[in-house]
Formats: C-alpha cells, structure tokens, sequence
C-alpha cells in the first residue's frame, strides 16, 4: 500500500515541527517548509534512524515563486494527501495607528496570499487522484477579536472565507478542508500560559483524518483571559422583512 504524504508549511519550529512529529509517528512521509534551514535539518536527523519515514525538507520563504514552485514539484513526486497551511507570521501588537505599510504587506502576503497560492497549486494534484486534505491552522482571533490584533484578524478572517467559499467546490473532488481555530499552544517556554502543544497536534491529526468535520475550535484559554475577549453578538432574525 502507497504511503501517505504529509506537505507542512512553517515546520521548522513551533505547531510546524510538532505536527511533523504526530504525521510521521502515525506512519506519514513528509514535505516540511520553513524559513531556517538549520532547524529543518535539525528536525530531519530526528528520523534518520527511521528507515520507514522519507522527509523532504524545502527551505524558503513562501512569498517567493521559487519555494512555491518546488513544494509543488516535490508534491507532485511524492503524491500527497494532505496540505497543512501553518506558516503564519506573528501580529506586530501595536495600535492600529502604527502599524506601518510593511507590517500590514507582510501580514496579508504570508497570512493570507501564502496559503491561498500554495493551495491552489497543490489543489489539480488532489483532483486529479479524487483525493486530498487540505488543513488550515487559523486562530481563534478570526472568531473572536482581541485588542491589537487588527491585522491578524483581517487576515485570519480572510483565510476562514476562504475555505468556506473553496469547499463547495473541492467536495465535488473528494477533497476536504479542515479549519483549525486555537489559541495559544506553549510552544515556547517563556508564554505565561498555553495548551500542551502535544495534545494540540493530536487533536489536530484525529480530526483531520475526519473528512466530515469542516471546523475544529480548540480554546485552551484561561477564564481572566476569555473574559477580556468575550464578543457581543446579537442575532437578528431579519426574514420576516420585505425587500
């Protein structure tokens, strides 16, 4: 039986790396992208000894046409199956008001334009085979915003758009899209709080083998922090008026 082929985006640390390690632990091959070629490598001699998992790793940044070009080439050779958009950059946490030009081409580019350009190139290898998962890790500030997350949310709430509008169309190719809302993993020792990063990467690897689950909300957040963020929302049901 042909292995399955795991293509992970922003892998050379952090969620990135973990799921590298849940994929290969449940038998996947993987294609990891980051931006450090030191750390891919790093991660790579962890299954050096492990003769049953091949690992491609593809240095680059994302916004480049050469990067995206050879994850593509790569995913062709390899025959994937799932797609993992995680590269993400960091919200600059400042006011609206100084957030400067370049934050706000940083963000949007690699937040949003990165995953859509990257899918659509890996999409005709799914739909030639009738066959393919696409996982995006979003965050839970697309469902609830936060002070100082403009731009993270602007794009993050771009990204769940675009799933929504993208499923329709790949159910007809027997390919599904998995929307990942979470909040903070600890993935660096020095964060106050956040989710065992482990239990998170599992989570995500059981329900991305769900192909009938569109969605998964993973909140870990404290009670003094979910009280600060907590939304107003007020539904109206406007049916009844006429146009």
């Amino acid at each position: 039986m042909t292995k399955e082929t795991a293509l992970i985006t922003g892998a050379s640390n952090g969620l990135g790396e973990h799921l590298a390690y849940v994929f290969a632990d449940n038998g996947y091959d993987l294609i990891l992208n980051g931006r450090n070629l030191g750390d891919l490598a790093r991660i790579s001699r962890r299954f050096e000894k492990n003769a049953d998992t091949n690992v491609e790793i593809i240095q680059g940044d994302l916004r480049e046409n050469e990067t995206i070009d050879k994850l593509y080439e790569a995913a062709q050779k390899q025959d994937i199956t799932v797609l993992i958009n995680n590269a993400a950059l960091p919200c600059p946490d400042v006011p609206f008001e100084n957030i400067t030009e370049q934050h706000i081409y940083d963000m949007v580019s690699t937040n949003l334009m990165v995953p859509i350009r990257l899918t659509q190139r890996i999409y005709p290898i799914f739909q030639e085979k009738n066959k393919g998962r696409i996982v995006n890790i979003n965050s839970i500030i697309s469902l609830e915003t936060k002070n100082k997350r403009t731009l993270s949310t602007a794009c993050k709430s771009g990204l769940a758009g675009f799933s929504k509008g993208l499923r329709t169309e790949a159910a007809k190719h027997n390919i599904s899209i998995l929307d990942v809302y979470m909040s903070r993993a600890r993935t660096k020792p020095h964060y106050e709080w956040g989710m065992d990063t482990d239990y998170v990467v599992n989570k995500i690897f059981e329900y991305q083998a769900q192909p009938e689950v569109d969605e998964l909300v993973i909140d870990g957040r404290p009670l003094k922090v979910r009280e600060k963020t907590k939304p107003l929302r007020i539904y109206i049901d406007a049916r009844h008026k006429s146009i």
